[in-house]
């Protein structure tokens, strides 16, 4: 009888791995995805270049696409040290969907917004939806590839 118990515990504990394991996954894919967010706010092209996996690709709301980390690099320096010189990012994962115990979609909805402008500036809001494919990687989540589309942008009003 034990021993029944015992292969019954045991089969029932190998069920419950798989379910452990994606939400492991899903928790560490959403702290990636933070710490990214942070690594945007300080607007630093380097530190976010390291989210992307080496052939990964950025398609930009303009529609700007690179592939590799130079090309991404170079489209996030123009974003960052340009008209997003300020812009702070905030960011909401709405779903996230596991193709494979490796890859995952994501996607998101971000606000970018530069609360601290000068005068020269206009302030604004800008939502956008984002959408990533990520790849589980010994060094932890990795974007193989971004497309971010503007849902909403205004300018604020200045008081």
């Amino acid at each position: 009888m034990m021993q029944k118990f015992l292969f019954f515990l045991l089969f029932v504990c190998n069920l419950s791995l798989p379910a452990y394991s994606q939400q492991y996954d899903a928790y560490n894919l959403r702290s990636s995805l933070e710490d990214f967010v942070r690594a945007w706010n300080t607007h630093d092209p380097k530190s976010l270049l390291a989210f992307w996996s080496d052939d990964g690709d950025l398609i930009n709301s303009w529609g700007k696409w690179g592939k590799g980390k130079n090309n991404i690099e170079r489209i996030l320096a123009e974003m960052l040290h340009g008209e997003y010189s300020k812009a702070m990012m905030e960011q909401t994962v709405d779903s996230l969907r596991f193709l494979t115990p490796e890859i995952a979609f994501v996607d998101t909805t971000a606000t970018l917004s530069n609360s601290d402008y000068s005068k020269s500036e206009k302030p604004f809001l800008i939502e956008l939806h984002i959408i990533y494919l990520m790849q589980k990687k010994e060094s932890g989540w990795k974007i193989i590839s971004v497309r971010s589309s503007a849902l909403h942008s205004h300018l604020m009003k200045v008081k």
